[in-house]
């Protein structure tokens, strides 16, 4: 067993940060690593050893943590912020509290829930967490310029890792409430777009998982039966899953060419008064 696997056992162990005094002490209690001449393992040398491995340990001062615990934490913390705001967004928006009526609204008002629980989930000295809006990136597509509606930065330890949000807020009325808006399948093609774009945002560097966020007040789009060659290729029904490869189907003005990496289904659609809200997460690919 080599110094860094017994440090490694340690911490897995412990689950959390320890100093290298504290990892000195316990690797010698136990004797996971024991040197040619006998002697204690000291703190000095675990400093050089998790020093040599940053991709493994995190250092901060004396105190040292695996980075893939740290990952793991930030991720589920950026992922309960998403959940708590999205779960009162709906509740507000079911019970006309909020009414947003197009998709900047709807991204204004989720953007100040986000950055009002964000406060609450930084534990340590120097984390911060912050809302940044309308977020340019270049991706491997064409077009390959793309705009991020909602991004969660969370910066600790000179580290900023990014977790893009999508959104699309499509309703049945014009803003007057007088006319149906109509052009749905045009509608359904942009939430596959932004699937495909969400999937590229996890590719680049620093970026962590991705979310969309949706809510119409449209039933078309949950219970519609999206007939025909290329309405049911886009197709956002409830009843349908393992959305993945390739949707390559020209329709009205749209290039018609959307590559997924991810599998996808449409079964968690949540009505909510005459509502429709759904979720989905994009891994880090």
């Amino acid at each position: 067993m080599t110094l860094h696997d017994a440090i490694l056992i340690i911490l897995k162990d412990r689950n959390h940060s320890m100093t290298t005094n504290e990892i000195a002490v316990e690797i010698n209690k136990r004797k996971l690593y024991i040197k040619k001449d006998k002697s204690v393992i000291t703190d000095f040398q675990i400093h050089g050893r998790t020093k040599n491995y940053p991709s493994i340990f995190r250092r901060n001062g004396t105190q040292v943590s695996l980075v893939r615990n740290e990952n793991k934490e930030m991720h589920s913390k950026v992922r309960q912020i998403i959940d708590i705001a999205w779960e009162s967004y709906k509740n507000k928006v079911a019970s006309e509290l909020l009414e947003p009526e197009n998709e900047k609204m709807m991204q204004l008002q989720l953007a100040f829930m986000l950055q009002t629980l964000m406060p609450l989930f930084e534990f340590r000295q120097g984390e911060t967490l912050s809302v940044l809006l309308e977020v340019p990136v270049t991706i491997d597509r064409s077009p390959n310029r793309r705009i991020i509606d909602i991004v969660i930065l969370h910066f600790e330890k000179e580290i900023k890792t990014y977790f893009p949000i999508e959104l699309k807020c499509f309703r049945k009325l014009t803003r007057g409430k007088t006319t149906k808006r109509g052009a749905g399948n045009l509608g359904m093609y942009d939430y596959w777009m932004d699937i495909e774009n969400i999937e590229q945002y996890t590719t680049l560097e620093n970026f962590g998982f991705g979310t969309h966020l949706m809510i119409s007040d449209d039933d078309y789009y949950s219970k519609g039966k999206h007939a025909g060659d290329q309405v049911s290729v886009y197709s956002t029904n409830l009843y349908r899953q393992n959305v993945t490869g390739h949707l390559n189907a020209p329709i009205a003005n749209r290039q018609g060419n959307i590559r997924l990496n991810g599998n996808y289904s449409m079964t968690t659609w949540e009505q909510k008064n005459q509502f429709y809200f759904i979720r989905q997460e994009t891994k880090k690919l």
